[in-house]
């Protein structure tokens, strides 16, 4: 080649590479637009990291305005806070709710459909929120103090209003209190229908506790875990934090880890029972110190393991208690009751609580068997240690994945291109996601269907609460009132994984039905709000379920609860489950006001698990009164805690248990208002044995156990 082919060729090369590389610089021909500071991150998720907030999840700089203003700007704009992974310095309380809705501002009437979601993410670490060292505030034990608040203003109330504070979610957040900080509570929350508190780790140190306030009806807690503090659960009492005496009722704990407290692993002055399934407690015992009335706080424990490090009882309480399943090590004192009732061992190496049911000084109902049974029934297995499974049966094995992890499909990215404008069919664009994808996430949004969304053996489909709402079009499965079609229905099969989080399924048409669920013990239907809403345009009375387990259906249920008035036929339920034969746990059972007959049905089930009922069935203007489950043909279930304002008419039960056995109903604690029935023309428990006289419960006692063996 001549040598002035150098100038000829590589001038145009150069300039070639420059135009690359501009283009490369400026992102193509098409500059991209930089998001503005007012700009929400999409999917509804605003990210406290990004512009105009800037937390810093490096820790260096105190984030505590940074994620304050975050939370406050996700609440306004119905968003989810977002915290990536990382540690956020924090110096003060944040303030999650209060802020949005002042006491001079228009009273706030309800909270389902605006909540504050708080989320950490998952992906490649995990976010957590660090007090200061000695912060200003967090010093004083006698004035607990907490880093996160969530509280609810209610309607011409000049203080917080519990009733409302619904739907909120903290999900994947650790707190790390610090030292010096010996008034600090992690989290502070009282929240009712709806509200989760769900993976999140504390670390206590010297703190006052991780968590004060219990959640109440339609809520739980669950894979929490409280490492030091003085209490890891505070909840209590009117010393030294007065308006937390009575904190919500009907508590519920599932997978729960509490270690090295100093005073108490948990501190219960609730109202209605506490119950907790799958703990592990080291260190300090649990006390319940019930400052109410002769029904509030009798405590159900099951499923757990209770290491003592002092001489100390692993309970010490003023109620009722109730233990099965309970592995208990270094104390000869397992119980201690009011009037002289001490339970003691020979030797405080592991003992094997198999049952035990202690009612104190209170009156409440003992029956096994259909005959009275003595106010102290004990089983114990001297010198067993627990099974390393003990808890498996409480615990997820495979968490859901974050957002943004990458094999995870987002349904309004390409190539799906779901629109969920509350007004397209996204029907196809969801289940292709669904046929392609195990993993798959519903951003904000109001996705409606016109077939039933179909997941596999192992779909996990998940979005963010109460903002991803799927809904019926009133066409193709969901056109016919007299043949109704599920949203969501899963394939029939014992060893499906697959599960459902985070969503809110609104029946709004005649023509529809929440869940038909076929799914075995290994699924999980997980803070899934079931809504449903007045028709859309003239119909008859609704007759079909709204959520149906069969076949093979089971696995564990978190936070089932349906809100909203409907006309309905006597018939109806809320719950039907029938000729399954799976494991089927539900963690908090709370259907809310109906009027049929019976709200939930359990017909020939086995194997089912219910920890945790608050019902408050009757319907004032309704003129029904309805009772909350009937159990028919079934074998192996149990049902522990219950408190509500549930009534029915004359001759009815709550309750109503036919022809099974063995069954178990532990701490019932019904507590109606003025109702339109007499209390001495209806019953708490109904049970029609296979053999034998029915045999009732009356409605103004705490039912302890009632046990068909």
């Amino acid at each position: 080649m001549p040598s002035d082919a150098t100038s000829t060729y590589t001038l145009p090369r150069l300039l070639f590479c420059l135009l690359i590389t501009i283009l490369a610089v400026s992102g193509g021909c098409a500059r991209r637009p930089r998001p503005l500071p007012s700009q929400m991150p999409p999917e509804g998720i605003l990210d406290v990291t990004r512009a105009p907030y800037h937390a810093d999840p490096t820790g260096q700089r105190d984030s505590t305005s940074a994620l304050q203003k975050a939370v406050q700007d996700a609440c306004r704009q119905a968003q989810v806070a977002y915290l990536p992974p990382g540690r956020y310095r924090v110096s003060d309380t944040l303030l999650v709710g209060a802020q949005l809705h002042p006491q001079q501002d228009p009273p706030l009437q309800s909270r389902y459909d605006s909540p504050c979601v708080i989320w950490g993410g998952t992906y490649q670490g995990r976010a957590e929120i660090v007090l200061m060292d000695r912060a200003p505030g967090f010093g004083d034990p006698k004035r607990p103090k907490p880093v996160m608040r969530f509280a609810s203003w209610g309607t011409h109330s000049q203080a917080q209003n519990l009733s409302v504070s619904s739907t909120q979610l903290l999900i994947s957040v650790d707190f790390d209190l610090g030292s010096g900080n010996p008034g600090a509570i992690a989290v502070d929350h009282q929240g009712p229908q709806g509200c989760a508190i769900e993976d999140v780790q504390v670390r206590a140190r010297d703190a006052f506790a991780g968590f004060r306030g219990a959640y109440g009806p339609g809520a739980s807690m669950s894979h929490v875990s409280v490492e030091g503090g003085k209490y890891g659960l505070y909840w209590a009492a009117s010393r030294p934090v007065a308006s937390y005496r009575n904190a919500q009722s009907s508590s519920v704990l599932s997978y729960v880890t509490l270690i090295d407290q100093a005073d108490a692993a948990i501190l219960v002055d609730t109202q209605g029972p506490l119950t907790v399934a799958g703990a592990w407690i080291e260190g300090a015992g649990v006390q319940v110190q019930s400052t109410a009335s002769a029904l509030d706080g009798p405590l159900s424990l099951v499923d757990s393991v209770l290491r003592l490090r002092h001489a100390k009882p692993a309970i010490r309480s003023n109620r009722p208690v109730y233990l099965r399943n309970v592995y208990v090590e270094g104390t000869e004192t397992i119980v201690e009751l009011p009037g002289g009732i001490i339970w003691r061992v020979k030797k405080p190496g592991w003992n094997h609580v198999v049952e035990f049911a202690a009612t104190g000084d209170k009156r409440a109902w003992l029956r096994i068997d259909g005959k009275p049974a003595p106010s102290l029934v004990v089983r114990i297995q001297e010198g067993a240690e627990p099974p390393d499974d003990l808890r498996a049966v409480h615990h997820w094995a495979e968490k859901l994945p974050s957002w943004n992890a990458p094999k995870v499909a987002n349904v309004k990215a390409a190539p799906y291109l779901a629109k969920g404008d509350g007004q397209s069919d996204d029907t196809a664009a969801i289940q292709r996601a669904l046929d392609e994808n195990r993993d798959v996430f519903l951003p904000k949004g109001v996705y409606r269907i016109s077939q039933p969304l179909r997941l596999n053996r192992a779909n996990r489909l998940f979005g963010l609460g109460v903002y991803s709402k799927i809904e019926p079009l009133p066409a193709g499965a969901f056109a016919q009132a007299d043949s109704p079609a599920p949203l969501v229905a899963t394939a029939d099969a014992a060893d499906a994984t697959c599960a459902l989080a985070f969503v809110e399924l609104s029946c709004r048409w005649l023509g529809s039905y929440a869940i038909h669920w076929r799914a075995g013990a290994r699924s999980i239907v997980r803070n899934v709000r079931t809504a449903v809403r007045p028709w859309r345009g003239p119909g008859p009375s609704a007759a079909h379920p709204m959520i149906v387990i069969e076949g093979s259906g089971g696995g564990r249920w978190y936070n089932v609860s349906a809100h909203g008035k409907v006309p309905q036929t006597r018939g109806h339920r809320f719950l039907l489950a029938r000729q399954t034969s799976q494991p089927l746990s539900i963690y908090m059972l709370n259907p809310g006001h109906r009027s049929a007959d019976y709200v939930v049905e359990f017909d020939r089930v086995r194997h089912l698990r219910v920890f945790g009922v608050d019902a408050g069935t009757s319907e004032q203007g309704m003129g029904q009164e309805a009772g909350l489950a009937w159990v028919r043909d079934s074998s192996h279930v149990e049902i522990l805690g219950h408190w509500g304002s549930a009534s029915v008419s004359a001759g009815g039960s709550v309750y109503r248990i036919e022809r099974s056995r063995p069954f178990r109903l532990v701490n019932l604690a019904n507590q109606p208002r003025t109702t339109p029935t007499s209390r001495a023309r209806w019953f708490l428990v109904s049970e029609y044995p296979i053999q034998g006289q029915p045999i009732q419960v009356p409605v103004d006692q705490l039912l302890l156990l009632y046990e068909r063996r």
